[in-house]
């Protein structure tokens, strides 16, 4: 009498019957991942761009800014100075 297995004890017996498939399979799935990641990856440490600028509160920052621009520019004030 045979026993009936479930879908996965039969995924797990198939992956075990082909176990060099399911290793190429993996490595090549794998050299494919990096390669995206390492085409597709980008960091921007711009951290005024990483929230939306037409949120309310970033608008009422943006017109803050605008308006006391001597407190919106430190950095670039400190560079200028440093060229001095």
């Amino acid at each position: 009498m045979r026993v009936k297995l479930t879908l996965i004890a039969r995924i797990v017996a198939a992956c075990c019957r082909h176990a060099w498939a399911v290793s190429v399979v993996g490595l090549a799935l794998g050299v494919f991942a990096l390669v995206y990641g390492a085409q597709h990856f980008a960091m921007n440490t711009d951290s005024s761009k990483l929230i939306a600028p037409d949120l309310p509160w970033r608008q009422a920052e943006a017109t803050f800014d605008a308006t006391f621009l001597q407190q919106s520019c430190l950095t670039c004030r400190n560079e200028v100075v440093q060229r001095l």
